[in-house]
C-alpha cells in the first residue's frame, strides 16, 4: 500500500495506536479505536458494529456509538438500516476502506430517504467506512461522519484508515480465525453463557445480563424497543421453562 499523504507525525501516532490495538481485548477494541482515532482523523459522529455468521448467513449486530443519540441509533437499526445507501457495498465489496461520495453519486446520495430521514437530522453530510475484513470474512464495521460545513474525508484519511484496518484485521483473525460465529458471542460479551436452543439474539441478551448490564439498560444496549425486548424475553422464558426475570438471574448465577 503506497502512502503518499501520511507525514512522519502521522506514522508516530499510528505506531502508538498499533500498540493500543495489540494490548486491547477484542471486546473493547472498537470503543478504544473510536476514542483514539480522533488524534489522526477528525469526525463529528461515529457508528460501529460487529458481523457474525450463522448457517452461512452474515448478520451485523451490536451497533454502538459514542455520539449518536440512543433513540436515533435505534431508529437506524429498526428502520433506516434497509435504506442505508452504503450497506450493499459494505456487505459485498472487498474494498476495506471507502469514501461514501466515491461509491454513491451525489445525485442519488443527497436525495435519498436515508440522507433526509437519518443523516440530515444529525447534521451529517460526509461519510467514510472501514470494514474489518480479509478473504471475504468480515468481522466489524466502523463508520465516521462529518457535517455539511466540513470538508469530505481526504485521501490521507483513507490511507490512515487503510493501515489501521490491516492491524485490526490481524487482531480479529487471531481471536476468530473463521469469523465470529454463534459460539464466539460469549467471547465478545466478556462472560461465558452456554445454554443450548437459544438464537444468537437471545444468547446476546443473556451475555449482556451476565456481563452486568441492567434490565432497564438492555433495550438501549441492543438498539431495540422495549416491546421487542419483551418478546425476546418471552421466548427465552419459554425455552428455559421459567416465568420471571428473577428466575433467569438465578439460572445465570448457577451457570
Amino acid at each position: 500500500m503506497k502512502c503518499r499523504h501520511i507525514t512522519l507525525e502521522d506514522w508516530e501516532e499510528l505506531e502508538r495506536l498499533n500498540h493500543l490495538i495489540y494490548d486491547t481485548p477484542v471486546l473493547k477494541l472498537l470503543p478504544m479505536l473510536i476514542t483514539e482515532l480522533k488524534s489522526l482523523v477528525s469526525y463529528s459522529h461515529s457508528l460501529t458494529h460487529f458481523v457474525r455468521y450463522e448457517d452461512g448467513r452474515m448478520e451485523s449486530f451490536q451497533y454502538e456509538s459514542q455520539d449518536i443519540p440512543k433513540e436515533h441509533l435505534r431508529l437506524y437499526v429498526e428502520k433506516f438500516i434497509t435504506m442505508d445507501y452504503i450497506n450493499w457495498y459494505a456487505r459485498s465489496s472487498c474494498n476495506c476502506v471507502f469514501r461514501e461520495s466515491d461509491v454513491v453519486p451525489d445525485s442519488l446520495r443527497l436525495n435519498s430517504n436515508f440522507m433526509s430521514g437519518w443523516m440530515k437530522p444529525l447534521g451529517l453530510y460526509h461519510g467514510v467506512g472501514m470494514i474489518i475484513t480479509r478473504n471475504d470474512v468480515k468481522y466489524a464495521g466502523v463508520y465516521l461522519y462529518r457535517e455539511e460545513g466540513e470538508r469530505d474525508f481526504s485521501d490521507r484519511d483513507l490511507e490512515i484508515l487503510g493501515i489501521l484496518q490491516e492491524r485490526l484485521y490481524r487482531k480479529f483473525f487471531h481471536a476468530f480465525p473463521n469469523g465470529i460465529v454463534g459460539e464466539n458471542l460469549d467471547v465478545l460479551s466478556g462472560n461465558v453463557v452456554r445454554i443450548d436452543g437459544l438464537t444468537n439474539r437471545e444468547r446476546e441478551i443473556l451475555a449482556y445480563i451476565n456481563d452486568g448490564v441492567l434490565r432497564n439498560d438492555l433495550s438501549d444496549k441492543l438498539c431495540i424497543t422495549e416491546n421487542t425486548l419483551n418478546k425476546h424475553f418471552a421466548n427465552i422464558y419459554k425455552k428455559l421453562n421459567i416465568g420471571t426475570y428473577e428466575q433467569l438471574i438465578q439460572m445465570l448465577k448457577a451457570k
